[in-house]
């Protein structure tokens, strides 16, 4: 611009300046007219300043556009975190953050009771198929050795007909498999074969007609494919630092979708078939479709008020549910 101001460019210079407004003129749409030695600068300056404020001001409005365009779209999209993503707005608000695991070096306590730090990749890849092997290992029930006094527990219950149970794996309906896929989570995470839920609902009627009469194969064989029993383990931190130790994560193993929808649907027709002949009595409890936690909810705070009126001293027990699905040993039961 200096140049430019004192009339200075020639030659080379001039070829470039001319470049660039030729460049700015098919961007902006704008008809500033080029440079060349017999320009008149002092009208080429007083036509280009106009040209400026009238691109300075279609720059300011669509901006402002754009912005305007941007808070609409995320107050729409707020608003439907409101009725379809509950979770993901209350996040949002709370700003709370997610956290993965590099698992690249592993904690341990030897033999010694000493801690040794891994950062091998060969000793952490070890180590940690050694750890989970052992937490999803095939459990020895040993229902054979029971003692006396879990023997009657675990026996078949005389009052139940076995033969409630015999449509459990009749043919696959249409509509079982239509209202299962109505069921079903389109965020779900996926198996190892990438066909996600959302990729199952989409795949046409076809397609989806031969996903059902294979999920009808597997129950009329009681069989289901070996790449279905192959999943892939994913860890998930906890809210505090897992600190290298392996203890300190949640493993979830990541199923195929098109396993869990077969098992969706047994979960389905076996809960209803223990609603409907009462199968579940006293201590043999657990939450049905159609249930809520409500009861109980309502019932522990009914013991609390009452405890607080009349200065009584309550225990109330509650269980972790973290190691929920390990084995228990039978001297701590």
């Amino acid at each position: 611009m200096r140049k430019l101001y004192k009339n200075e460019l020639n030659g080379t210079e001039l070829l470039k300046a001319s470049e660039g407004i030729k460049s700015f003129n098919q961007c902006y749409r704008t008809n500033i007219s080029q440079l060349t030695e017999g320009t008149d600068w002092h009208t080429w300056k007083s036509e280009t300043r106009k040209w400026l404020k009238i691109v300075r001001r279609v720059i300011k409005v669509k901006d402002k556009a754009c912005k305007e365009a941007t808070i609409k779209r995320r107050i729409e999209e707020r608003n439907k975190m409101i009725t379809k993503d509950q979770r993901k707005m209350i996040n949002n608000i709370l700003d709370k953050k997610y956290s993965k695991i590099d698992l690249d070096r592993i904690r341990i306590i030897a033999d010694t009771q000493e801690e040794i730090l891994l950062n091998s990749k060969d000793e952490v890849q070890v180590e940690a198929i050694n750890t989970f092997s052992s937490l999803f290992r095939v459990r020895n029930h040993k229902f054979e050795n029971l003692p006396e006094q879990w023997k009657d527990i675990y026996k078949p219950q005389a009052d139940i007909d076995l033969r409630i149970y015999d449509h459990l794996n009749d043919v696959l309906t249409e509509q079982e498999w239509n209202e299962m896929l109505n069921t079903i989570n389109d965020k779900s995470a996926l198996g190892i074969s990438n066909i996600s839920y959302k990729l199952i609902k989409k795949a046409g009627v076809k397609v989806n007609e031969l996903f059902r009469q294979y999920t009808g194969l597997c129950y009329y064989l009681q069989d289901i494919p070996i790449k279905w029993k192959i999943s892939q383990l994913y860890l998930i931190p906890k809210t505090y630092d897992w600190d290298y130790n392996l203890a300190r994560m949640r493993p979830i193993l990541l199923i195929e979708c098109l396993r869990k929808c077969a098992v969706k649907i047994i979960t389905k027709r076996l809960g209803n078939i223990l609603n409907r002949y009462a199968v579940l009595k006293g201590p043999n409890y657990a939450g049905l479709p159609g249930e809520s936690t409500s009861i109980p909810l309502t019932i522990i705070n009914g013991i609390l008020k009452d405890a607080c009126e009349e200065n009584k001293t309550l225990w109330i027990v509650s269980q972790d549910m973290v190691k929920t699905f390990n084995s228990v040993r039978i001297i701590l039961l």
